[in-house]
């Protein structure tokens, strides 16, 4: 790649070279640098930019591209060189030039869409993205689950929303593998963190907000407002002619997000019993849901596999965001009524005498509530409940998951999360703390915990296993242990006599 004085100058880089630069490719990890390659210093969620500099120049980095903010600590130095350096006082924005031009605008060539929110991002997502393909509207997906162009298979990525630079080669992956649409998680760390900075979103979506990740945002104030800035961002695009902002307003946060957005150009609709897309008459079964949506004075019937009122409500966000791309309505909903819900996401799991165990990711106070309540709405003669909270992690949320299991669950047995480098005994303690009933015993193994709740399981009875949903491993003591809850109940079952 070329890159001209002009282009750097436009871009905002300053430097001391006057010239042309080439090089041949352009990194964002240190590690991966070499002869003929460029270096772009982001900050990492622990380490400042800088700290990687001087390993990209030892590994012959051309150029190096970074904040401002770090001149002179660059330049005071004792490994400084020659090396060619260029600064920008509004690094993101610089930066954000210098990768799509790299990548040749692949975010040009596509429609991009972004969905935020406590709970309910990885269904939406994973949902558009299976209904788009269905209907041969090829979509890749960008979220908890990992990264997956249309036609292939998932493969794993380290964070829901990855690193700004990841997610310019995952955009232009996707441009080269022909797909037309490619549907983000934009999570809070990603959103403050500008890993989706600038992109040109078509379409965003609002889920709710409830407390969790406290220990990174400190408030639920702060929390907010790190949802808000993806609509703020969004708003701002002004290269951006046609962009829609899907609000569930079912919940307060809702209401006042779509009440605080300024309506610039911008098309707000909202999801909600009453809002632009009205939902009413919800049928519940263990097979799926279905209700009547009402959209500019049109109602239409719509099914879908997954269970929980919460579910019909990430659903109609879903046929909303999908009619910017579709208008054909019944196209659309037999596409919703094909999506499969995602691995771990209220995954139903059928045993004999009507029993059914329910494996969900839930792992904050809202989320398990509406499990329970999903649960509870399909009139199960008992509900068992395991689940426990991952250590090193916002211990806040643990009474408050401790009241909601024994307020809503029959029995709870609690167990192991993700304990990490904390004491069981300690979490355990906390959750029980909250507890409203004294309902509940403490099996700390968790397959254990899962055995025992098979044996007391009975007929017509539900067990909710919370908290992993999807994982793979568990932490524990720093280590990592092959371990995944469908795989241990399949297990389970398979010596289990009812």
């Amino acid at each position: 790649m070329k890159l001209t004085r002009s282009q750097w100058e436009k871009m905002g880089w300053e430097t001391d070279y006057k010239k042309s630069i080439e090089f041949k490719t352009l990194t964002d990890d240190s590690r991966e640098c070499r002869k003929n390659a460029a270096f772009i210093a982001f900050d990492s969620e622990t380490s400042p930019a800088v700290r990687y500099v001087f390993q990209a120049l030892e590994k012959k980095a051309i150029a190096v591209f970074i904040d401002s903010r770090y001149r002179n600590e660059i330049e005071s130095s004792e490994a400084y060189t020659e090396q060619l350096f260029f600064y920008s006082k509004n690094f993101y924005k610089s930066a954000s030039d210098l990768v799509s031009l790299y990548f040749d605008h692949p975010e040009e060539k596509i429609s991009l869409v972004a969905i935020t929110g406590t709970n309910g991002k990885t269904t939406i997502a994973l949902a558009m993205h299976q209904a788009l393909n269905y209907m041969k509207l090829k979509s890749a997906y960008v979220g908890t689950l990992g990264a997956q162009f249309a036609g292939e298979t998932m493969t794993k990525l380290q964070n829901t929303t990855p690193p700004y630079f990841k997610n310019f080669q995952l955009i232009s992956q996707a441009v080269k593998k022909k797909n037309r649409f490619a549907i983000f998680e934009a999570s809070s760390h990603g959103i403050v963190q500008n890993r989706i900075y600038r992109l040109p979103w078509k379409v965003a979506i609002f889920t709710n907000l409830t407390p969790d990740h406290l220990d990174y945002h400190v408030t639920l104030e702060n929390y907010y407002q790190a949802k808000k800035k993806l609509f703020e961002i969004f708003i701002n695009n002004k290269d951006n002619d046609e962009r829609f902002a899907i609000i569930n307003t079912y919940n307060d946060f809702g209401q006042r997000l779509a009440t605080e957005l300024h309506n610039d150009g911008v098309q707000i609709e909202s999801v909600n019993v009453d809002g632009d897309f009205s939902i009413n008459e919800i049928e519940a079964t263990w097979e799926g849901y279905r209700a009547s949506i009402t959209y500019r004075e049109e109602t239409v019937l719509m099914k879908t596999r997954f269970i929980g009122l919460h579910n019909i409500f990430n659903m109609v966000s879903v046929y909303a965001a999908l009619l910017k791309f579709e208008s054909n309505r019944n196209k659309v909903l037999e596409a919703i009524a094909a999506v499969k819900p995602p691995a771990g996401r209220l995954e139903i799991i059928n045993a004999p005498g009507g029993r059914k165990i329910v494996i969900d990711y839930a792992h904050s106070p809202d989320s398990l509530e509406m499990a329970l309540k999903t649960i509870q709405e399909l009139n199960p003669i008992r509900t068992i409940t395991i689940f426990g909270c991952g250590g090193d992690r916002d211990n806040s949320k643990r009474p408050l998951m401790g009241r909601v299991a024994t307020l809503y669950s029959d029995f709870v047995i609690i167990t192991n999360d993700n304990p990490r480098s904390e004491d069981p005994q300690s979490i355990a303690n906390d959750i029980k703390a909250g507890t409203e009933n004294s309902n509940y015993i403490v099996v700390f193994e968790r397959d254990r915990a899962i055995r025992v709740g098979l044996q007391i399981l009975g007929m017509q009875e539900v067990l909710l296993i919370a908290g992993k949903g999807h994982e793979e491993t568990q932490e524990i003591e720093g280590k990592l242990i092959k371990f995944n809850d469908k795989k241990n109940v399949k297990k389970a079952l398979k010596e289990q006599e009812y």
